[in-house]
């Protein structure tokens, strides 16, 4: 078996595993954003808020990546009730990513927390801010 092979291999398995229905919901969610759409992550994962976010500015959405430390240093005011706040974590038990949820609920922005791992700290977290936002819950409660 070639590399080439290995990659597809890859490839196939993520578009099979992967929930449409969630992506929809997760594209509503931005489309219909009034304010701004802020992403935040630690690692790669940080890397990868980046980079949808200067994405979406391309394409003429308002959205901005915030740095989670940044954020729990002040910078989480910056945040309206017309914001969404999509929080980025492979496991989904980031430390930084889990304090900061406390201090985003005060500003009541929706967040979601994609992650492919079941069983999330943050979970009942993004369930509980999802119910509160009357956001499309299927979206908010990822995994």
């Amino acid at each position: 078996m070639g590399v080439g092979w290995r990659r597809r291999s890859f490839l196939n398995n993520f578009f099979e595993k992967c929930d449409y229905e969630q992506i929809a919901a997760f594209c509503r969610s931005v489309l219909e954003t009034k304010g701004t759409v802020f992403f935040s992550g630690v690692g790669k994962s940080g890397f990868i808020g980046q980079k949808i976010s200067m994405t979406l500015v391309s394409t003429g959405t308002k959205s901005v990546f915030l740095s989670p430390t940044d954020a729990l240093h002040g910078d989480i005011g910056i945040l309206t009730p017309d914001d969404l706040l999509v929080l980025l974590s492979k496991s989904g038990s980031t430390e930084e990513l889990l304090k900061l949820i406390p201090y985003a609920r005060v500003h009541t922005p929706p967040h979601a927390i994609p992650s492919p791992v079941p069983g999330l700290k943050a979970e009942p977290l993004a369930l509980e801010t999802a119910s509160k936002t009357g956001r499309d819950n299927s979206l908010l409660a990822y995994p």
